[in-house]
């Protein structure tokens, strides 16, 4: 497998771990969750190879199927790249939401800088409170959605390896990450730090930190970041080279080709 296809079928098995179900469709998987219905990564449709398929009618199998599943939103997921450019403009002529998500591997390691903040394994538990004002901030829609992503979280982690660490300041956690180790594989996910103490080299310092606790443990080290964001630029610094992506398509709420918000 290539490193593309290796960070994808990660990140795609994490995604199956979170949902209630899963199906067949004629091009993919339907990952399914009515019981995380906020959650795009917990439901949508996957496309999987490299179809003839045009965005309208995938629009079209995504109100089927969500909708009929109860989401509250429409999205699908295209693995193939090439698929995802294709699909982009066609999607975007719809209405929809494009994301490109980078998938991105690390080449060497980061060296820690001199002096720079302490950083500690801790158990889940004891980052309740900052996971807490992290999701507060993050989720502008409110605790529902927090509650989904931590219960989703906590679905993920039954099925591999997951290790946490911290910044703390003056006793308390500030800053964390999360680890993700599955078959010589770790992802570095879930990395935030509360408003106030940005800037402070924390999110360096633990990434680094997580990147040579895995690289210890033998397995290779990747992450995702969007294309359009600035942390993917962050990420490149610290030595991760991108190795394809992961193009995404959303929209919010029900989708009916034929009317006005269809044909924005």
């Amino acid at each position: 497998m290539t490193e593309l296809e290796r960070a994808r079928a990660f990140t795609w098995a994490n995604d199956d771990a979170g949902a209630d179900r899963l199906e067949r469709w004629a091009h993919g998987t339907a990952v399914l969750t009515p019981s995380l219905d906020q959650l795009w990564d917990g439901n949508y449709l996957r496309v999987e190879g490299e179809p003839d398929v045009d965005a309208r009618g995938l629009a079209a199998e995504c109100e089927r199927v969500l909708g009929g599943a109860g989401a509250a939103h429409r999205a699908v997921a295209v693995g193939d790249p090439a698929t995802g450019r294709r699909l982009h403009a066609g999607f975007t002529a719809l209405g929809w939401q494009a994301d490109r998500l980078v998938l991105m591997f690390l080449r060497g390691l980061p060296a820690p800088r001199p002096a720079g903040p302490a950083v500690e394994e801790v158990a889940l538990d004891e980052l309740g409170e900052l996971r807490h004002e992290l999701h507060a901030a993050q989720f502008a829609s409110g605790a529902e959605v927090a509650r989904q992503v931590s219960e989703r979280d906590a679905r993920i982690r039954r099925v591999g390896n997951t290790r946490w660490f911290a910044v703390r300041a003056r006793g308390r956690a500030v800053a964390s990450c999360a680890l993700l180790e599955r078959d010589g594989l770790a992802e570095v996910d879930d990395v935030g730090t509360l408003p106030g103490h940005r800037g402070r080299g924390h999110a360096r310092a633990l990434v680094t930190a997580a990147a040579a606790e895995a690289r210890t443990a033998g397995a290779d080290v990747f992450l995702g970041a969007y294309l359009d964001d600035w942390p993917q630029r962050f990420y490149r610094r610290l030595g991760f080279e991108p190795v394809g992506m992961v193009h995404r398509f959303r929209f919010h709420g029900a989708f009916t080709p034929g009317s006005p918000q269809g044909n924005i």
